[in-house]
C-alpha cells in the first residue's frame, strides 16, 4: 500500500532529505550483496595489517592525497589532531565502526566532498578497498592504515 511504501521510505531516508542517496539505498541492499563477486584486486587476507587498501586502483593516489589533507583539516581540534574524536563523530551508531552510509555522510559533510569530486559508486570502491579484512565496515585502524601519510607510526587510541 502506498502508507506502506512512505513508512519505508521514511526509514531509508535517514538524512531526512527526501530522496534517496547512493549510500542510503546500499546500506539497505548491502545485506543481499554477493561478496564472491568483489574485485580480484582485492587482497584474500583476513589480517589488516596484511594490506593497507592504499594501492588499490579503485583509490587514484590524487584522491589519496586528497582525502588525506582533508581528514587531516577536519581531525585537528584546540588540543592537536584527534582521529578518535572525529571517527566518533562519524560512527551515529556508536558501534565502533562506519558502514558505507557513515563513510559516505562523512565524506560529503565532513570532508565537504562533492558529487563531482567523488561519485557515490566511487566511494563504494574506497570503502571496498579500505574494508581490508571484508568486514563490510571500518573500525578506525582501517581508516588510520588508509588516511595516515606513508610511514606514520600506528594509531594509539588510548
Amino acid at each position: 500500500s502506498d502508507t506502506q511504501i512512505e513508512m519505508l521510505f521514511v526509514q531509508l531516508d535517514t538524512d531526512n532529505s527526501g530522496a534517496l542517496s547512493a549510500p542510503e539505498l546500499f546500506k539497505v541492499l548491502e545485506p543481499f550483496s554477493d561478496k564472491s563477486k568483489r574485485s580480484p584486486n582485492r587482497s584474500s587476507s583476513t589480517d589488516p595489517h596484511d594490506s593497507t587498501g592504499v594501492d588499490d586502483p579503485r583509490v587514484p593516489a590524487e584522491l589519496l592525497s586528497m582525502l588525506r589533507h582533508r581528514w587531516a583539516g577536519a581531525s585537528y581540534t584546540t588540543s592537536g589532531q584527534n582521529w578518535t574524536q572525529l571517527f566518533n563523530k562519524i560512527d551515529k551508531d556508536h558501534n565502533g565502526e562506519l558502514d558505507l552510509y557513515e563513510l559516505g555522510s562523512m565524506f560529503r559533510r565532513i570532508l565537504k566532498i562533492t558529487h563531482d569530486e567523488l561519485s557515490d559508486g566511487q566511494i563504494s570502491d574506497v570503502f571496498e578497498a579500505w574494508d581490508v579484512d571484508q568486514s563490510g565496515s571500518l573500525t578506525l585502524d582501517e581508516l588510520f592504515q588508509a588516511l595516515a601519510p606513508a610511514g606514520s607510526p600506528s594509531l594509539q587510541t588510548g
